[in-house]
């Protein structure tokens, strides 16, 4: 029987060596790319629970956070299949249970700080200019019906960050221009917070759901285009 020589095994080695420094980030990027599929998933189906939560309401959305630990998620988590009573949902700390996964990107590697650390990787859009209504108003919430062109306003995006766990009332909706910045460019604004728009390493594209239903994965810095123009309820 024929034996391998030394040199014969070190070339092998080498060559092996060789395929795995080629394919391991193939592989790598690959299993970012599935992660992201599966963010836009979860971010699908709580789109679904908004609009269930829609339907019952006459068209209005949840309130962003009304009261102070009650959020969006809180509203809409029946319809999740997140079952909580009234105080846990008040609450800055409701127990963990393994349905709260769906709030959570596979990619969302940020400690929480707040409470529990429950990791919530969402948040809704209640970004304003101008004097525009806040769609996901913490008082007076839109109806969808008043939103002009819904196939051009985000109701859902992504904010990796530690101050944004489940329970918490802080950070549940985009609200200003320090969050429109972190979401988009992750440029650090303040110390003490982490947060990071790249998680999936993919040159800030992002998924987000749009209030038309459609959900699509965008390059964030061209979300702020024409005046924040996704981000804007545009209704005055």
């Amino acid at each position: 029987m024929k034996r391998f020589t030394l040199i014969e095994l070190l070339v092998v080695i080498a060559v092996i060596a060789i395929l795995s420094s080629l394919l391991l980030p193939s592989l790598g990027k690959a299993r970012r790319t599935s992660q992201t599929a599966v963010s836009m998933g979860n971010m699908k189906q709580i789109n679904m629970a908004m609009f269930m939560y829609l339907d019952d309401n006459k068209g209005r959305f949840p309130p962003g956070r009304s009261p102070v630990n009650y959020a969006w998620d809180d509203y809409i988590s029946s319809y999740l299949g997140i079952e909580m009573t009234e105080a846990e949902k008040a609450a800055a700390n409701p127990t963990y249970r393994a349905s709260f996964n769906l709030l959570k990107c596979p990619l969302d590697d940020i400690p929480r700080v707040n409470g529990n650390g429950i990791p919530r990787s969402y948040q809704v859009n209640s970004y304003t200019t101008g004097g525009s209504k806040r769609t996901f108003d913490y008082s007076t919430p839109l109806y969808v019906q008043e939103l002009p062109d819904p196939t051009a306003t985000i109701i859902i995006n992504e904010q990796v960050k530690s101050h944004n766990p489940v329970g918490s009332g802080s950070n549940v909706i985009m609200m200003h221009d320090t969050n429109l910045v972190e979401v988009t460019t992750g440029i650090v604004l303040s110390g003490g917070v982490q947060y990071n728009a790249n998680h999936h390493k993919n040159g800030f594209k992002n998924p987000v759901v749009l209030a038309d239903g459609h959900a699509e994965i965008m390059y964030m810095p061209t979300t702020t285009v024409n005046n924040n123009y996704l981000w804007n309820s545009k209704v005055y």
